[in-house]
């Protein structure tokens, strides 16, 4: 099963692709889409729809994990992320995709055994578990290897 993992934003998009088959993961993708911060939010928003379709098409995942917002004193960040999982969750849905989604808490326990874990130790296990030379590149192209990984983890217990 091909996994694509979304960290959702509306000015940056994480994507990272594995292989899960059985226990074995296999890293094939990873990387950011990177919207111009001064198109209004609606262009934005149709900017990464499209590079999702195109990163779908090209590798042809047949589930999306999207990492849920975090809910805190910032309103409108929460917002903003809300606004960008929604159009991940519309190209996958479009995509006749499954779609599951995870709190950050569920990622960090997934990838690192502890909910309460540091950025610094997710990146640090996704580049182990993926068996990569370096942590990945932006943040978010980590963090969704990380909600990717945490999917292929839970799946048995979490799919629809």
């Amino acid at each position: 099963m091909i996994i694509l993992g979304i960290d959702p934003g509306t000015i940056r998009v994480g994507y990272g692709l594995i292989r899960s088959v059985g226990n074995k993961l296999t890293h094939i993708a990873n990387g950011a889409i990177c919207a111009n911060k001064k198109e209004p939010v609606y262009k934005r928003l149709g900017f990464i729809a499209s590079e999702l379709q195109k990163i779908i098409q090209q590798h042809q995942p047949s589930i999306a994990a999207i990492e849920e917002p975090f809910v805190g004193k910032n309103i409108q960040t929460t917002i903003r992320i809300s606004e960008g999982r929604g159009a991940a969750i519309t190209m996958a849905a479009i995509n006749n995709l499954d779609v599951i989604s995870f709190s950050p808490a569920t990622i960090k326990k997934a990838v690192t055994g502890k909910g309460s874990a540091h950025k610094s130790q997710v990146q640090a296990m996704v580049k182990i578990l993926m068996n990569l030379h370096a942590i990945p590149q932006p943040d978010d192209a980590a963090d969704a290897l990380a909600v990717a990984i945490a999917c292929a983890h839970l799946k048995n217990i979490n799919l629809p």
